[in-house]
């Protein structure tokens, strides 16, 4: 189950990194069908993370929360799962934002956009992964 939940995080964030990093630079490069093909796929990739993180976070909540693991471990969760939620609402936003966005250029407007949005959900997603290993170290056995 860690494992799986890992193998999601692992995909959202270092997708979201080489999406930064790699593809918004190029992406004035590219034809307006092979960039909305890679944000599709992207929004797929992250639709599956986002549903594999759930049901194996709250598996693996469930599992630590009964071996009674104090105060500081169950405050370091709660952060890291209010940070995830926020990651998740902000891929919505980016989601929907990306289905306006095709609405807008087919009748001829402007789009938004999406630097700021996409930067901000990296570094959530990084600030959830190394709370992932703060709770490893405070967790208990």
């Amino acid at each position: 189950m860690r494992w799986l939940h890992l193998l999601a995080a692992v995909a959202w964030v270092g997708g979201s990194l080489f999406y930064v990093i790699a593809l918004l630079p190029a992406a004035a490069d590219l034809t307006a069908p092979v960039r909305a093909a890679i944000d599709r796929r992207f929004r797929d990739v992250v639709q599956l993370a986002i549903l594999s993180l759930l049901v194996t976070g709250a598996v693996l909540t469930f599992d630590r929360l009964q071996l009674q693991p104090g105060a500081a471990y169950a405050i370091t969760l709660g952060v890291k799962v209010a940070l995830a939620i926020w990651m998740f609402a902000l891929a919505q936003d980016l989601a929907s934002r990306g289905r306006r966005r095709t609405i807008e250029r087919r009748a001829g407007l402007a789009a938004a956009g999406r630097a700021v949005s996409t930067w901000l959900m990296l570094g959530l997603g990084l600030a959830v992964l190394l709370l992932s290993d703060v709770l490893k170290v405070i967790g208990p056995p």
